[in-house]
């Protein structure tokens, strides 16, 4: 894709290099603390590459990946051939199982309810970042809005979900920071839910094994950590 990147049938799809990329590397990351016991992970072995190569020279287009696997562990070629060489499926539910992560792909379920989305007001973008306006109140407005506020749209995992991945039930009071007149205020809320179609439902099991654990803890904080 690379070399060929400006060619039609393959420009088209180049958001993939950000989208499945992205997750692509975070499974890698998963198997190489899995198939190292933890001892290392994506990070390390791109330093260790980083070290060899430096800035003077260039790897190796068709051999990099026998490379790469070498560094880790031979099992590690499965994991090029079906998904990077190859067009299998990635498995986020076998790899996340590994550091004791529950993936659903898609799932029909009692969700709260999103405080923008669900809830009776219009909005418009902001300037910057993930932020939008509040443009219109309606009458069945759960939050407590007011036009003119300006809201993240981003904070429905931190406000609805325990350390866990799992929902808060419903009636527990939140608080939501929003600008109001130039300053920061917090409207307190209870939460409300509804019937959603859940896509990509990520939940830590309650009761994982050591060795998840330890996977887990490897994955997020690095290896001192484990």
């Amino acid at each position: 894709m690379s070399a060929k990147v400006l060619q039609k049938q393959y420009k088209k799809h180049y958001n993939q290099v950000y989208e499945r990329g992205a997750a692509m590397a975070m499974l890698l990351d998963l198997e190489i603390i899995r198939l190292t016991n933890g001892t290392k992970s994506l990070a390390e072995v791109v330093w260790e590459l980083v070290c060899r190569y430096g800035v003077e020279h260039s790897f190796d287009e068709d051999n990099f990946i026998d490379e790469f696997v070498a560094l880790v562990h031979p099992d590690l070629g499965q994991f090029f051939q079906k998904y990077v060489a190859g067009t299998e499926p990635l498995p986020y539910q076998t790899i996340l199982q590994n550091v004791g992560i529950e993936y659903t792909a898609k799932i029909k379920e009692p969700a709260p309810c999103h405080y923008l989305k669900d809830n009776d007001v219009k909005t418009s973008l902001a300037q910057v970042g993930n932020l939008k306006v509040i443009t219109k109140v309606g009458k069945k407005d759960f939050v407590g809005f007011q036009v003119g506020d300006v809201v993240n749209t981003n904070l429905y995992q931190e406000l609805y979900l325990d350390s866990l991945g799992r929902y808060l039930p419903e009636g527990t009071v939140v608080q939501l920071p929003v600008i109001r007149a130039g300053q920061e205020t917090i409207l307190s809320f209870k939460i409300q839910y509804k019937t959603k179609t859940v896509q990509h439902r990520l939940t830590r099991l309650p009761q994982p094994s050591a060795e998840q654990s330890i996977y887990f803890r490897r994955w997020l904080k690095g290896k001192d950590s484990a």
